[in-house]
């Protein structure tokens, strides 16, 4: 009977974790709930496995302290971007992908409006505004512009690897800043 009921009053296994994938192109120390993970001195990319739930995630950039309100699902990943035109941050599921299916491609605007030019596309993006496309691995042409499409901040080439997600992050004046499978190839012009 003792062991009927300890059986009773066993607690349900927590589900599996989720992951929090950071990608930093400038120093950085990143915290979870009060708890330092890491502290990088040099632009790297690290991953930790995190509970599910809503977690309190705060990065140090020069000193300073940013804090996010971060929710990580089961099975899914969170990918983080931290450079020097800011941070931005959404949790992405990661379905499995073989090399000959296409890459999601995350384009992220940060301060301002801009129009981006990739491939025969013209997107007019919102500062703040998020949009995916689905590309195929390879060599992509790639400009950033003003709103108006006036002034080229960057032009070059998308270089699209095999891999599951690719997040290019703009900002005003700056070459686009990657994170996942790609490069960016500046070109004049």
């Amino acid at each position: 009977m003792v062991c009927f009921l300890l059986s009773a009053f066993a607690a349900e296994p927590a589900p599996p974790p989720g992951t929090l994938h950071i990608d930093a192109k400038i120093p950085s120390e990143i915290l979870v709930d009060g708890a330092k993970l890491a502290e990088l001195w040099f632009p790297g990319r690290v991953s930790f496995e995190i509970s599910t739930g809503p977690h309190l995630l705060r990065i140090y950039t020069n000193g300073a302290p940013a804090d996010h309100e971060l929710r990580i699902h089961s099975g899914e990943t969170s990918r983080v971007v931290v450079g020097r035109t800011g941070i931005t941050l959404d949790p992405l599921a990661t379905p499995e992908s073989a090399p000959d299916q296409v890459v999601q491609v995350e384009l992220r605007i940060l301060g301002i409006d801009a129009q981006i030019r990739i491939d025969e596309q013209r997107l007019v993006l919102a500062s703040g505004e998020r949009t995916t496309l689905s590309l195929a691995p390879g060599d992509h042409p790639l400009s950033v512009r003003s709103r108006d499409g006036t002034i080229v901040w960057a032009r070059g080439t998308l270089e699209v690897g095999v891999g599951q997600h690719l997040i290019v992050q703009i900002a005003e004046g700056r070459l686009p800043e990657l994170s996942g499978s790609g490069r960016f190839h500046a070109s004049g012009g």
